[in-house]
This record gives structure tokens, C-alpha cells and sequence, in this order.
């Protein structure tokens, strides 16, 4: 397996879900730097965005993806084959992730259906991997996955959010990220050891919230 290196260069830009005629949808908007699509090296490398529901209580926001639109190159919808019901995997993939251009922008909307529940907890992840190529089969293995954002309270689709993920290096003062204190910010710490600067201006009394993977 690789180490997941290219997320700290990459950018989830914002997350919005809406409604049009009948119909639900959510959309996903991304972009990586140069170093970061520098993972992507192999012509059978691949990368789904991925959009999970909490469906723990029967209460999915909803549980499966009816059509897709996307500027990513050679796309795909995955399937939901050994998903778990109580959080359905709803992915947008490429099978030609070495396609992939640095600093455009790339756009992910999903068609949802399968349920009338006002509202629920959801995350969005990020999953590198490869294809193996069989008689008019494409498979699909997982390298790495990470969740960028997490199931937790306040994450509660519809909503739209603001959402940045630091760029590197911003391990001194100097080369701090400059963020907006409208925005959430996802921040990678690879070992103990490892610092990362973030600057924001801010005016008047302001709530700054920390959550950690675990959830504290």
C-alpha cells in the first residue's frame, strides 16, 4: 500500500447540497496542486470523491446516487456492492486519475434518491487507488481512503460549507495557510512531530472550534 501523500495538496473547495423540482442533489467541488496530483504517476491509477449519508438510524439524508455529473476525466459511478446499509458509499470515480490538471477546479454532483428524511449527518472522502483491467471489466482497488470530513453534529446535510484543506509546506510562521474564519479547514498531522502554521484575521469575539479525528 502507499502512503497517502497527495491530500495535504489537495482541496476540497465547497460542499452543497440543494433541492430542484423534485429532485435532491448534492455537489462537490474540488482541486489539487501540482505535488499533490504528482501521486497520480500511473496510467491505471484511480480516485473516487466519495459522499457517505449517517443512515445508523434509518434517517439517511439519502442512501443511493440515480445519475451523475462531472468535469472529472474518464468518470464513473461506483457501485454499492458490500456496502453497509447504515452508511451507503455514494462515489464518483476516474479511471484516469494521471489525467488530472493542478489548480482547475473539478466538480462532483450527485442525483440522490432513496429516502424523504429531512436531514442527517454525512461525510466526504477521498480514496486513492488502481485499476486491473479484465475482459470488458474494470476492478477497482482501494490504496488509501480518508475522510476529509466526518460524521459529526453540525455536519448536516442540506447545508452548504465552506471547506479548506491546508497546502503545504506551512510548517513554519513564514509559510502559515491564510484561511477565512467563514470556512472550516481540514488540517493533516502525519506524526507528532509535525507543525503546521495557520493564520486568519479576525474582529470582535470569535468561537474557534477544534474536532479531532476521534471525534474530542
Amino acid at each position: 500500500m502507499r502512503l497517502l501523500i497527495f491530500l495535504p495538496m489537495f482541496r476540497i473547495t465547497g460542499v452543497r447540497f440543494y433541492t430542484s423540482g423534485s429532485e435532491r442533489y448534492a455537489r462537490i467541488e474540488v482541486k489539487w496542486s501540482s505535488e499533490g496530483i504528482s501521486e497520480f504517476n500511473a496510467s491505471n491509477d484511480t480516485y473516487e470523491q466519495e459522499l457517505v449519508f449517517y443512515n445508523y438510524d434509518n434517517k439517511a439524508y439519502t442512501t443511493y446516487c440515480s445519475a451523475y455529473q462531472t468535469n472529472i476525466p474518464d468518470p464513473y459511478l461506483d457501485t454499492q456492492i458490500q456496502d453497509t446499509p447504515e452508511e451507503a458509499n455514494l462515489a464518483i470515480g476516474t479511471t484516469a486519475a494521471n489525467e488530472i490538471q493542478h489548480n482547475t477546479t473539478y466538480y462532483f454532483v450527485y442525483n440522490l434518491k432513496g429516502s424523504n428524511a429531512i436531514g442527517s449527518m454525512y461525510k466526504v472522502g477521498c480514496q486513492e487507488g488502481y485499476y486491473v483491467v479484465l475482459p470488458s471489466t474494470y476492478i477497482t482497488f482501494a490504496e488509501s481512503t480518508t475522510h476529509v470530513i466526518p460524521f459529526k453534529s453540525g455536519y448536516t446535510a442540506p447545508e452548504t460549507r465552506n471547506w479548506y484543506t491546508e497546502v503545504e509546506p506551512n510548517g513554519t510562521m513564514n509559510f502559515a495557510d491564510t484561511r477565512y474564519s467563514d470556512a472550516w479547514l481540514s488540517v493533516t498531522l502525519s506524526s507528532t512531530s509535525d507543525v503546521d502554521y495557520e493564520r486568519m484575521q479576525l474582529s470582535g469575539t470569535k468561537s474557534i472550534r477544534f474536532i479531532s479525528p476521534s471525534g474530542g
